[in-house]
């Protein structure tokens, strides 16, 4: 691959699986091949999340160390009389290459420094090496220059001659001895070569137009009777130490002046941004964990929050959850879909379901009575088919509570007031489980039903919002057949017993199911009523009328009563029963 990006997407891939060798090979590569395409600092910026990936890897704490010291080269000057005793009286420039982040106003302004300080061409200067010897000219020694003027001149030069020298100048400069008699360093112009292999510049200063944010720093060296003015490119950290000696212009008094000349001159192109703007930090490309103040929805299997739990956010808005992420991870081979989080099931309601609580008025009212006085853990106790899964279904029809499992519960997921049916079929330690839950979470609301039937209440509290039973934890056990766990029935706060509906109820029940038939089916009262009394002496009540119910085909029924039969039962009544033949007839002879 020769794209970097290809890298960084095969990285981030890789950390997301947990494999960080693998990433940290990727993010070299992609270091690489930034570094030859000449952007040291996206370079940079890759090898340091690797070394943040695993810090205990040495190749590539020396890689980035390599790379942080190829992309800060330096300009630096010398005295030569700090180096060899035998050059005094003069003094010496060490010129190296500038960084790549050099701008075209820092050439601009080097330029001006050169007019600033009022050269004239002089005769070329001596090499030697990367380094340039300034001695003082026959006439006599140099004349101090006043920096502040040289920097307002410079600036008058720099504004004059910007356009023009954008287009056309050159991008190396040679360092000069002026000989006259204003004396001084010129920097001029040097033509550019034709590009040879193993070519080396020596003594040049290579800008590029590259904007930055540095500073310039204009200061005087002496040396015994001669002086040169000397400039200095300086990082922001740099400038915010004092100098020694000689005025330091500001990063901020570059931009200022650039504004002024030419607002536009540092602008970049769009397509130039857009790329920059692809080129962002590996961390923000990567997922995230939501916040949890959004209420946000997963992107795949659109649940709420307030249901699945805490969400993933990727880059474009998007949301999963922790369930969709194991079952895409199955789906894809990386690894075994891990157990999602369980969750309320969306099946398709059933008549059982669709029918609502019929009768039950005082239960309905003791729970109303409950939640307003601030009740947060409510059993409602009943006998099979007495309607408790029909009323918890009813009440998050009504958007009352959310039907929830333990599992589900237990990952925080739930709305206001949660609904948890069977608690008496729950393992004991699934119970335990339960039991805990309430006791870490005082503020949840919690509504669960169990099989049973409980007895009069040997306490009644009476307040501004009614009268409310209370129940001692023998009471309750014993109501529930001691299927509920004592440390589970201790936090119950309130009990509401729901009682086996009557005929009539059950008639009513038979003809809300049946609504959805209608009116393929249709059945007579008297068949309606005969079913109902079926029903009521049945232990399991409700879900006798259910399977009573589920029995009667399409078509329009009646009841037949008992003194009453079809043509084909009376037909049998009356048909002359065959006569016994007597014991002696019929018998060969010699058999008994």
């Amino acid at each position: 691959m020769s794209n970097p990006r290809e890298h960084i997407r095969a990285a981030q891939a890789a950390e997301l699986r947990g494999d960080k060798p693998g990433a940290i090979a990727e993010l070299r590569r992609a270091s690489a091949l930034y570094r030859r395409a000449g952007n040291p600092a996206r370079a940079i910026q890759l090898l340091r999340h690797a070394q943040s990936l695993d810090p205990s890897r040495e190749d590539v704490a020396a890689e980035l160390r390599r790379v942080e010291g190829l992309a800060v080269p330096s300009l630096q000057q010398t005295l030569p009389g700090e180096e060899s005793e035998a050059s005094e009286g003069a003094v010496v420039l060490e010129l190296r290459p500038a960084p790549d982040e050099l701008t075209e106003r820092q050439r601009l302004i080097e330029e001006a420094l050169r007019q600033a300080s009022g050269s004239e061409e002089g005769g070329p200067s001596q090499e030697e090496g990367a380094r340039w010897q300034v001695e003082a000219p026959p006439g006599g020694g140099l004349q101090p220059v006043d920096i502040q003027e040289a920097s307002r001149r410079a600036f008058e030069w720099a504004r004059k001659h910007l356009q023009d020298q954008e287009e056309r100048a050159p991008r190396e400069w040679s360092v000069e001895e002026e000989e006259g008699t204003s004396g001084g360093l010129e920097m001029r112009p040097v033509e550019e070569p034709e590009p040879q292999a193993n070519a080396t510049h020596e003594g040049h200063v290579h800008l590029r137009a590259r904007p930055a944010d540095v500073g310039l720093e204009v200061k005087a060296l002496v040396a015994q009777d001669m002086t040169a003015l000397v400039a200095e490119v300086i990082s922001p950290t740099a400038a915010s130490e004092e100098a020694p000696q000689g005025y330091r212009l500001s990063p901020g008094d570059f931009r200022a002046y650039e504004e002024q000349v030419s607002p536009s001159a540092h602008e970049e192109p769009p397509a130039r941004n857009e790329a920059r703007s692809e080129e962002r930090a590996l961390i923000e490309r990567g997922p995230t964990r939501a916040d949890p103040a959004i209420d946000a929805w997963c992107s795949f299997c659109c649940r709420p929050r307030a249901e699945v739990g805490e969400l993933v956010a990727g880059p474009t808005g998007s949301f999963i959850c922790a369930t969709c992420v194991g079952e895409s991870s199955g789906l894809l081979g990386l690894e075994e879909a891990a157990p999602g989080r369980a969750r309320p099931s969306r099946r398709k309601e059933t008549q059982a379901e669709v029918a609502g609580l019929v009768g039950q008025q005082e239960a309905r009212e003791l729970l109303e009575r409950a939640l307003q006085v601030g009740a947060r853990r409510v059993l409602v106790v009943g006998p099979v088919g007495t309607g408790k899964s029909a009323w918890f279904r009813q009440l998050e029809r009504q958007e009352r509570g959310t039907l929830m499992t333990l599992e589900t519960l237990e990952q925080g997921a739930g709305g206001p007031v949660v609904l948890v049916e069977n608690v008496d079929r729950l393992s004991p330690e699934a119970q335990e489980r339960l039991s805990s839950f309430l006791a870490r979470h005082p503020e949840r609301t919690v509504l669960m039903s169990a099989r049973g039937s409980l007895g009069a209440p040997k306490l009644l509290l009476q307040g501004a919002e009614g009268s409310l039973p209370v129940l001692s934890t023998r009471a309750l056990s014993e109501g529930v057949l001691n299927s509920v766990s004592v440390s589970l029935l201790e936090q119950i706060q309130l009990a509401i017993p729901l009682q086996v509906p009557t005929r009539e109820e059950f008639m009513e029940i038979a003809r809300q199911l049946l609504g959805p038939r209608a009116p393929l089916l249709a059945l007579s009262d008297d068949l309606l009523a005969a079913i109902a009394s079926e029903a009521a002496v049945s232990p399991r009540a409700g879900h006798e009328l259910l399977a009573l119910l589920a029995r009667v085909p399409e078509g329009s029924w009646s009841l037949v009563t008992a003194g009453k039969g079809t043509a084909a039962q009376k037909k049998k009544k009356s048909a002359p029963k065959p006569k016994a033949r007597s014991a002696g007839r019929g018998r060969r002879k010699g058999t008994k």
